[in-house]
């Protein structure tokens, strides 16, 4: 009896260490460790976490799981990957706190992310990815944008972009720099001869990518 008993603890722990949701936004997690909180119906993982979703895969040393509430929280050398036929998204982060109802990511601590345009269709000449840096990240797959916050250094067709916000909506291919901030200035440094400018500084810009525009707005200086 008690060997029958062993048997079925070691099989039920053996199935919590890989968890399998059909038809939801998580498919399925796996790890080397799991603790199951059957009071709150939130589940624990440890080591080695692999994390499956609608769009690609998330690793991490730790996870806590609230499918009820669609809550998943992960944290410690988190490598997020979202891929579709026409973007790339790749970010690592410390925290990461994702609500799989909304299909909405945030990445906190020692972030860093790389955007990606795969369809030939969307890719402007000169615009095929964007790397940057920041302390927030957010990446919204149901309104198709990422948002970068506080101390941002972006990469950006050959230039590099300082400023305090930055949002890009993949799904027009418009990049918003600082919108509706004014106590700082954000900075353009031009890294290739083709541009003919040194930098330039402003409040605000819009890149449309599609029409290869800059509109700066805001104590716009420029150096040539």
């Amino acid at each position: 009896m008690l060997l029958h008993l062993s048997k079925t603890i070691f099989l039920m722990l053996i199935l919590l260490s890989v968890i399998t949701a059909e038809n939801k936004e998580i498919k399925k997690i796996i790890s080397d460790y799991t603790e199951f909180d059957r009071k709150n119906n939130v589940v624990n993982f440890f080591g080695n976490v692999k994390i499956e979703y609608e769009n690609g895969w998330i690793t991490c040393d730790k996870a806590i799981y609230d499918q009820k509430n669609g809550k998943l929280n992960c944290q410690t050398n988190i490598f997020f990957v979202y891929t579709s036929t026409e973007d790339y998204i790749e970010v690592k982060s410390s925290v990461l706190e994702y609500d799989t109802n909304q299909k909405y990511l945030k990445f906190f601590e020692n972030v860093s992310a790389l955007y990606k345009i795969l369809k030939e269709e969307k890719n402007n000449i000169d615009f095929t990815n964007i790397n940057l840096t920041s302390e927030d990240f957010v990446v919204d797959m149901n309104k198709k944008y990422i948002i970068a916050q506080k101390n941002v250094v972006a990469v950006l067709q050959g230039n590099k972009i300082l400023c305090d916000l930055m949002e890009y909506n993949y799904g027009d291919n418009v990049l918003k720099i600082n919108d509706n901030i004014t106590k700082n200035q954000l900075r353009l440094e031009f890294m290739e001869e083709k541009w003919k400018i040194k930098y330039c500084q402003a409040n605000t810009a819009i890149v449309n990518i599609n029409d290869n525009k800059i509109v700066l707005k805001g104590k716009v200086e420029i150096v040539f």
